[in-house]
């Protein structure tokens, strides 16, 4: 959104109290504790922890101090140069402006043509495996997407009273041909299972889901997460990770696949059918009970 090259120094809003720490500090102590520093770069690492025996700290504003120093718009250090620095971007509480954008792409694109290549092999592999798996999937197989819902922003606003009147929004939405094959009806309460948990939900049926597809909202089920959000327990919800598949990845970087996990839906037959399923699954030769 920027339209003009600018730098600006902003202090922080509060001081801190004795004995606090600064954010920058805990994930310090957390990397050395792991054997890293504030780079991730080994050798540097080991020659800020000998500067630091020395007496010599290092903190965000010395990184930034020489970032700012040796870059293109500072002083190289140089008391003769007018370029920037800590000490005047400091000086300059609304900001020094550097200058309209420039291009700043085009030298880092390494292909010949100088062009940016999108068909990106392991990607267009992963995507025909996609189509293939897509062809074999049973007529009965639902694929489960997520969504957000506008007055919702995640989870965190279930709590307003104000925000979390109206209808039931925590609702499985379901196109009205799958709702009919399987005999569930708007408004009913219905059985959605996956390979790792069953449970129930409430269907409402509309033309704006495709053939196949259902959608949960992400960031309810505040029965198990939050009981003591007084107005959001009051209207729980369910959530949609029960049903994600742990053994399901991503194939080009190994992410879990949060959305496209294959569920059925039927009509609620019995009492009972809204318990997890129970899976053994063998970690380290350890069989492991899931629930």
């Amino acid at each position: 959104m920027s339209v003009r090259n600018a730098a600006r120094w902003s202090p922080p809003v509060f001081a801190r109290d004795e004995g606090d720490y600064f954010d920058w500090e805990i994930l310090l102590k957390l990397a050395r504790g792991l054997g890293g520093g504030p780079t991730g770069l080994a050798p540097i690492d080991r020659a800020i922890a000998i500067a630091g025996w020395l007496g010599l700290s290092w903190s965000p504003q010395l990184m930034l101090e020489f970032l700012l120093r040796t870059g293109r718009w500072g002083d190289a250090y140089l008391p003769w140069r007018r370029g920037l620095s800590l000490r005047k971007l400091r000086a300059s509480p609304n900001g020094i402006d550097l200058g309209p954008l420039e291009p700043g792409i085009g030298h880092r694109i390494e292909h010949r043509d100088k062009r940016v290549h999108l068909e990106a092999g392991p990607v267009l592999d992963a995507w025909n495996r996609l189509n293939q798996t897509m062809k074999k999937a049973q007529t009965n197989t639902l694929v489960l997407i997520g969504r957000r819902d506008v007055r919702s922003n995640n989870s965190w606003m279930h709590n307003i009273e104000a925000l979390a009147r109206g209808a039931e929004r925590c609702v499985l939405l379901v196109n009205p041909r799958d709702a009919a094959r399987v005999g569930v009806s708007d408004g009913e309460t219905a059985l959605l299972e996956s390979r790792v948990y069953r449970g129930e939900v409430r269907v409402k049926t509309t033309d704006d889901m495709a053939l196949g597809v259902v959608s949960l909202p992400h960031g309810w089920g505040h029965s198990k997460s939050a009981p003591w959000q007084r107005v959001a327990g009051s209207r729980p919800g369910v959530s949609a990770n029960d049903w994600t598949d742990d053994t399901v990845v991503e194939s080009v970087v190994g992410q879990s696949v949060l959305n496209g996990v294959a569920v059925s839906l039927s009509r609620v037959t019995h009492e009972g059918d809204n318990e997890p399923i129970k899976t053994v699954t063998t970690r380290n030769n350890d069989i492991d009970l899931l629930e």
